[in-house]
């Protein structure tokens, strides 16, 4: 059986996503979506209500054989991490997820991402293109609290704390705190007179390393 080449392509609008795969060039099947002739009409009614122009299309991933696996991938990756909503009417090859409506997936449809996504592993290429496509990234207050809310209340495992703490080591983690660092951490919160304190501290030790580069230097 011939292997076809395969192309993933991302499309953008303001506040808007859309993922699809084709095997006759993203060029081509992009074209096809702004004339209304490619079988997905939630992103045809968004084209005609912003019009052609508001649309921009990438191409995420090129691979060989069926582009559903990476699709998925791609697709579950934006619905997790973009505040955007999504012009999907499905989730490719699957169910219908909460996409449309710029809520929080409930927790069916989470459990359902979960086991689709059990087993499912990445090839290098494809993290390092995902990992590039969250970077320089600013999230909206709008995400920030979706991400806030969904952990509030969250009871993190030994072995979710363990791996934590595993990925903190060697990054500066384990500096020695002053008292009225650790007082106010333990508050929940810093007053004028601790945030004061940590100023001044701060303030003393930067002096300590620029005398000993001073002499140093000599």
């Amino acid at each position: 059986m011939e292997t076809k080449p395969f192309e993933v392509y991302l499309i953008t609008a303001p506040g808007y996503w859309y993922i699809g795969s084709t095997i006759i060039g993203a060029t081509k099947r992009f074209n096809q979506h702004l004339a209304g002739y490619s079988g997905a009409p939630r992103l045809w009614e968004k084209i005609k209500e912003l019009g052609t122009d508001s649309f921009r299309q990438v191409v995420v991933e090129r691979g060989y054989g069926n582009p559903l696996e990476s699709e998925r991938a791609w697709f579950d990756f934006y619905l997790a991490n973009d505040a955007r909503k999504s012009l999907q009417v499905q989730r490719p090859g699957g169910w219908a997820p909460e996409v449309n409506t710029g809520r929080i997936p409930s927790e069916e449809t989470r459990s359902r991402m979960s086991i689709a996504r059990m087993g499912l592993k990445r090839s290098p290429a494809q993290r390092a293109k995902m990992s590039a496509a969250q970077k320089g990234r600013i999230m909206s207050a709008e995400h920030r609290s979706k991400i806030s809310a969904t952990l509030t209340g969250k009871i993190l495992t030994d072995d979710h704390k363990a791996n934590i703490s595993n990925a903190l080591k060697g990054k500066g983690i384990g500096r020695t705190l002053s008292e009225a660092h650790v007082e106010a951490i333990r508050s929940g919160h810093s007053t004028i007179e601790a945030k004061a304190n940590m100023s001044a501290s701060q303030q003393s030790r930067r002096q300590r390393e620029k005398e000993e580069r001073d002499q140093h230097a000599y």
